[in-house]
């Protein structure tokens, strides 16, 4: 398992600030909208999130998004 970004669609406004913080590029401004109207962030598929947690806190959507950060111990209980 790795780390992951989760995003709350229908909690974005589509700002862009979090992809513009991201220091490797995990997340996008998506072409769907969502129930607000606005085309939400997205995850970019196979980037690789390390946690740093820079876009939870550029985001000015409480909520929105979500940083699950595995520990290398998890990692290697699953791939065992």
């Amino acid at each position: 398992m790795s780390n992951q970004v989760i995003v709350d669609a229908d909690r974005c406004k589509g700002c862009g600030i979090c992809p513009s913080v991201c220091p490797k590029g995990c997340l996008r401004i998506g072409t769907e909208i969502n129930l607000q109207g606005y085309e939400h962030v997205e995850v970019v598929p196979g980037s690789v999130c390390i946690a740093c947690g820079m876009c939870v806190l550029a985001c000015p959507e409480p909520r929105a998004l979500t940083i699950v950060k595995h520990t290398e111990e998890e990692k290697s209980c699953t791939s065992a």
